[in-house]
């Protein structure tokens, strides 16, 4: 690698999103959502960083296969490039601050893993825009970084980081080595390997990263072999999990008494976690809503039917709980009118910020959505009508998360 005074920008570097950067992340094969959007950013991050590097003249290859960075970014945020005889650790995030700059620990103790320097990249998927904002190295955040013992991730505060670009054109002048020596992740055992894989290959809405000691994880993350099979593994689970999830008919809750005890529809409902509003109110879920008033749907509007879920938005460590409520009546023999709306549950008195509720097709496609903002103690789609048999989606958000309820009408 040469860097000349001339290839790297001094100041940060802004790029835009095209249309042809996001097409090839739909064939990509995810264990969870929070893969998914994982997987979104990291591509991009990836693609757009390697076309930079070649816009000024620096030749630069991924460190992993795109099958490795399958399986990493399934369960790890965060992509590697080679530049000659350095590693440029590349770090995206879709959140506006800059507090801080934060690296899972994979990417600093992992001896096969680790780099030499570790980009900042913020990328804003509303706005088209992608923005390396600084860097720092190896030896910086083992050094004076600060280390998280519960999300295991290396930080630096982020006036810290050097924003000109045009330093790691010095460093490598001078060859100075930004890189420490870590300690060898220790070999498994076969037991233990194994017993740790079973644990590890259970469906979850997020990363397994956190279930064991980092020695263990590294040890199989780390392992070729053992991380695509455990992402295999992963797949057939998440994949028997969504062909398992029967969307609900509404057409069957007007036509049957849904509070009758037995009987398929009820244990169907119930198994996914449906039941009638009463019930859930009666268990404490639901107190803050009624207590502002008797109705829950369509701003007291009666519907014929209406049910209650709790949805659980979880990320690693942190988890929210709301309540979905479905309001339904029939308009005609052919078409029934639906609402939905999200509710905060007992104890909590307004809903996250930014947690979108969107109606989407079976393709994907978004046909309402609205965003909660700061202080709502609710948020609801509007009314909207659908013929007898036709299949829709309720998809809630949060920090990208998502949550996909399937309904048939």
């Amino acid at each position: 690698m040469i860097f000349t005074t001339n290839t790297i920008e001094p100041t940060a570097i802004w790029m835009s999103i095209e249309d042809r950067d996001l097409s090839p992340i739909l064939d990509r094969n995810c264990s969870n959502s929070t893969a998914r959007a994982n997987v979104e950013l990291n591509q991009i991050c990836l693609q757009k960083t390697q076309a930079w590097l070649t816009e000024i003249g620096i030749e630069s290859t991924p460190t992993f296969t795109p099958t490795q960075m399958n399986s990493i970014w399934d369960v790890v945020n965060g992509c590697a490039l080679n530049i000659g005889n350095r590693r440029l650790i590349l770090i995206p995030s879709d959140k506006l601050d800059r507090e801080e700059f934060r690296v899972p620990q994979e990417w600093v103790d992992i001896p096969v893993w680790m780099g030499d320097y570790y980009l900042a990249i913020q990328i804003d998927l509303d706005d088209r825009t992608m923005n390396i904002w600084g860097y720092t190295s190896h030896k910086t955040l083992r050094e004076t970084g600060s280390y998280n013992q519960i999300d295991r991730t290396y930080s630096i505060d982020g006036d810290f980081l050097i924003p000109e670009l045009d330093v790691l054109w010095m460093a490598q002048l001078l060859d100075l080595q930004e890189i420490t020596i870590v300690p060898p992740i220790p070999n498994l055992n076969l037991d233990r390997s194994i017993s740790a894989m079973d644990v590890l290959s259970q469906a979850s809405p997020y990363s397994p990263r956190l279930n064991f000691d980092f020695n263990t994880w590294a040890a199989i993350i780390s392992n070729d072999g053992l991380r695509e099979q455990l992402y295999q593994r992963r797949l057939q689970v998440a994949n028997s999990q969504a062909n398992s999830a029967v969307a609900l008919s509404l057409s069957d809750w007007l036509m049957n008494q849904f509070d009758r005890l037995g009987g398929a529809l009820r244990d169907r409902a119930v198994a996914q976690g449906w039941d009638l509003v009463n019930n859930i109110i009666m268990g404490g879920e639901l107190a803050t809503v009624r207590s502002r008033g008797e109705m829950s749907i369509s701003q007291g509007e009666r519907y014929a039917h209406e049910r209650a879920k709790l949805i659980n938005l979880q990320y690693e460590l942190s988890q929210t709980t709301v309540v979905m409520l479905v309001g339904i009546n029939p308009q005609g023999s052919e078409n029934i009118a639906i609402s939905v709306q999200i509710n905060p549950v007992s104890g909590v008195s307004i809903l996250p910020v930014q947690l979108k509720l969107s109606y989407i097709t079976d393709e994907g496609e978004e046909l309402q959505s609205v965003i909660s903002r700061s202080q709502d103690f609710q948020i609801q789609l509007p009314t909207f009508t659908c013929d007898v048999g036709t299949s829709f989606n309720i998809q809630l958000e949060l920090d990208g998360v998502i949550q996909i309820e399937r309904f048939i009408a």
